[in-house]
């Protein structure tokens, strides 16, 4: 599987009512509402990702106005911007907004170490003075 926005149902699951598209083994897809996993029918989906569309609407939903300082617009521009996300790089003090749209801050090694084995779960809400660091 190529796409690198996969995410391992068994790593994460989407949450109910979320807009994401199913990935089998041999790379067919089928977009839906998740509803949860039926064990019974097989084969079972491998991997999952959310439907971008429906992400930036779920993220205007249930972000805050405001977090530390920073807006909820910028919050969402940021997490939408590859470059941003693409270099990355998980420390301690870095904010995070799960594909769930909960906010974490990266506040111990330990933080810092379980988001980066899980990265395509969080993306990076640099404050504006690290944009260009």
């Amino acid at each position: 599987m190529e796409n690198k926005n996969l995410i391992s149902f068994n790593d994460c699951e989407p949450f109910i009512g979320m807009s994401i598209s199913m990935v089998w083994e041999d790379g067919s897809t089928c977009e839906c509402v998740y509803n949860g996993l039926n064990k019974e029918i097989t084969p079972l989906p491998t991997h999952w990702y959310p439907i971008r569309n429906n992400y930036r609407e779920l993220l205007q939903t249930f972000l805050p106005d405001e977090f530390r300082g920073l807006d909820k617009q910028y919050m969402i521009q940021c997490v939408f911007n590859e470059e941003i996300q693409k270099n990355w790089i998980p420390k301690i003090g870095d904010i995070t907004i799960s594909l769930m749209a909960d906010i974490y801050v990266l506040e111990s090694d330990n933080k810092v170490s379980e988001c980066a084995e899980h990265i395509k779960e969080f993306r990076y809400v640099p404050y504006p003075n690290e944009i260009n660091k």
